[in-house]
């Protein structure tokens, strides 16, 4: 979060501040309490007015909200009473007319949403409800218009929605919680490890004490880490005579110093004696002797596996119902014709009985996923002529499609509106791996939206560069890596995906059964295409074989044609063709028979399936409508934004070698 834009929303709430105390010509400051500005944590300020030669206090919390996506607005969430979201437009909005034309768009998107789903939109009463001017009549139905009213009529107090020279959305969350603020309490084990480890220092003395606590596998580690301890002690009793402390600190005070590194916490000045000069040094020597240490190191992690492990096993109904809450949500959307397009932790909130968070978690048929922030949203499910959205997204949740204009996508999808809706995919995809993980699903991939904007910038300054061209390029590395990324961490976690088996509602099943069915027809369309492209089984039979071929046939078919059994004498370079098709072919049928399990799994499994099966199946049903085959084949660590057709490698097949070829295929079943 940039210093300056903080440094404009703590002016412009320290005059609230001066108009609440009826000081708006007194003077004002604020001071950093705690928190990094150079970190994306929440930071706490003091507000100071003086008033009658009085000073008075009070705490604002600033935080970021979501990544800088650089197209979108920047938002922010405040602590000023209520939770609010500050969103600063990425242009300077001067009119107000205009300012409300934004609020109105977004409130319309909201209307047709609600009551299904509940949505906050931006609006002006957010914040002139703490300006006394206007909260007198807070708690009238039309409260919202009438504060319209009065702006028109007194324009000076229009100053009360801008900060520097820009109109700026408000909308108030003090009922509810981000679903980012959730994930952040349930994956607790980063910030807990110093309390886990701190007051431990009896597993620095006694082997079986380590060893009933982290088990015997582990327990070797103890003699390492004691070893480690026994050198900081000497070692400290050298930098105490170099800075001449006669005192003797207690054993166990040094073994907190040295579990409390481990943990990331530095050691402060805690005794008259420790000079800021003696606790720098310290601190140096607890660097220099963990630091470089393998046995410190794999210790932490086996500190951190532990606390996530009793996190996961804590919040395990929590997250399975947030996970049924999130598809649920996609179901409704569905149903409404509407795609959010940049839906993640920080524009999405649990919308129930705010009296009983956390608690409510246990209980999903109880509260829901409510909605904000439109700016990027478009209705697809109307008669009405599609509107272009606004372009952009989170990178860490977007795909090439959100940087594109309708009219390309249109040319590129038979279906435009089912693209926007998988873009919502996409999203909560990343979302419940984030939920039950606590971890980013596509970091790297991510890094790669930033620099598909520099490309599409840069391409608009050269005259014979090709848009459609450049997106199916786009698309080609984008889901190279995505696909790749995704099937790295699905089999990190595989154990607690597995783990977690959220129940889906009739609504949700519906959707996902609908939506794998469309692709799985799409794939059929696949293994026809990949018969008819290729020139080496040329028969009607054979081609037919092959179609109705199961996976097992075709997979003991590739290995035969690999091993020389029972496979033709002809010339290397076709059958290295062959078996290169085969491969594919074999990948090809391999997705079919996936998607059709995920349909029959879907049937049988009723209300209850796997986070790895629903990520798995969700990411195939994206991947597969999106990224159109004949584009070519998905390579992981390509990076070609060029041409968009892959070239063919076409190998010359004698008339030979066909009939050869077309024996080896009767009776493959």
């Amino acid at each position: 979060m940039t210093k300056s834009g903080i440094t404009d929303i703590l002016y412009f709430f320290l005059s609230i501040y001066k108009l609440q105390l009826n000081a708006p010509r007194s003077s004002g400051q604020f001071s950093l309490l705690s928190g990094d500005n150079s970190s994306g944590a929440d930071l706490i300020y003091e507000l100071q007015v003086i008033k009658d030669d009085k000073q008075r206090n009070r705490r604002i919390s600033i935080g970021p909200l979501g990544e800088d996506s650089g197209s979108k607005s920047t938002c922010y969430k405040v602590i000023y009473d209520d939770l609010l979201v500050v969103k600063i437009p990425p242009v300077p909005i001067t009119d107000f007319e205009k300012y409300l034309e934004h609020i109105q768009t977004e409130k319309e998107i909201a209307d047709r949403i609600m009551p299904d789903i509940e949505c906050i939109a931006p609006s002006v009463s957010a914040i002139l409800r703490k300006i006394p001017a206007f909260s007198e009549t807070n708690i009238l139905p039309d409260y919202e218009e009438r504060c319209i009213r009065k702006l028109r009529e007194r324009v000076r107090f229009q100053d009360y929605l801008r900060i520097g020279n820009s109109f700026v959305f408000f909308m108030n969350l003090s009922r509810y919680a981000f679903l980012g603020q959730v994930v952040d309490g349930m994956h607790w084990a980063a910030r807990d490890i110093r309390d886990e480890l701190e007051g431990k220092t009896e597993i620095l003395q006694n082997p079986d004490i380590f060893e009933n606590i982290y088990g015997k596998k582990y327990a070797p580690l103890y003699y390492p880490l004691h070893e480690l301890s026994f050198v900081f002690e000497e070692k400290l009793a050298q930098l105490q005579k170099k800075h001449k402390l006669c005192c003797l600190f207690p054993s166990v005070k040094k073994k907190q110093w040295f579990l409390s590194y481990l943990a990331d916490k530095h050691t402060e000045p805690a005794e008259p004696q420790m000079s800021p000069e003696f606790v720098a040094d310290l601190n140096r020597l607890l660097r220099d002797i963990i630091s470089g240490s393998s046995a410190a190191a794999l210790f932490r992690r086996l500190v951190e596996k532990g606390l996530n492990e009793k996190s996961f096993q804590q919040n395990k109904t929590h997250i399975s119902g947030i996970i049924s809450n999130l598809i649920d949500m996609l179901a409704r959307l569905r149903e409404k014709g509407i795609a959010i397009r940049d839906l993640k932790p920080d524009n999405v909130f649990i919308a129930g009985d705010s009296s009983r968070f956390p608690h409510l978690l246990s209980s999903p048929e109880e509260y829901s996923i409510g909605l904000i922030d439109f700016e990027t949203a478009v209705i697809y499910g109307s008669a009405e002529k599609l509107r272009q959205p606004m372009l952009g997204g989170t990178p860490s949740y977007a795909t090439p499609s959100h940087i594109f204009k309708n009219e390309l996508l249109q040319e590129t999808y038979e279906d435009l509106p089912r693209i926007f809706h998988l873009q919502d995919w996409q999203a909560v995809i990343s979302m419940i791996h984030i939920v039950i993980t606590g971890e980013h699903l596509a970091r790297k991939t991510s890094k790669l939206m930033p620099e598909f904007i520099r490309v599409m910038k840069k391409s608009l300054k050269i005259k014979n560069m090709k848009p459609r061209e450049t997106y199916i390029g786009f698309n080609r590395v984008f889901w190279s890596r995505a696909a790749g990324e995704f099937m790295e961490k699905l089999s990190q976690n595989a154990e607690i995906l597995q783990n977690v088996r959220p129940k889906l509602s009739e609504k949700s099943l519906r959707m996902l059964t609908e939506e794998i069915s469309e692709v799985e027809k799409n794939t059929g369309q696949r293994i026809q295409n990949h018969i008819r492209t290729q020139h080496f089984f040329k028969s009607p039979q054979s081609r037919s074989e092959l179609i109705n071929a199961p996976l097992a046939v075709i997979r003991r078919y590739r290995r035969n044609w690999e091993q020389g059994t029972g496979v033709p004498n002809i010339s290397h370079a076709v059958r290295v063709a062959v078996i290169k098709w085969l491969k594919n072919f074999e990948k090809i049928k391999a997705d079919a028979e996936r998607k059709s399990l995920f349909i029959t799994m879907l049937s049988e499994e009723k209300s209850s399936i796997s986070a790895y099966d629903l990520l798995d199946m969700m990411f195939s049903v994206v991947l597969y409508s999106m990224y159109i085959s004949k584009w070519g084949e998905l390579r992981p660590e390509t990076r070609d934004f060029g041409q968009a057709e892959m070239k063919k490698e076409k190998t010359k097949v004698s008339r030979e070698d066909t009939m050869a070829l077309e024996k080896t295929v009767g009776g493959l079943h």
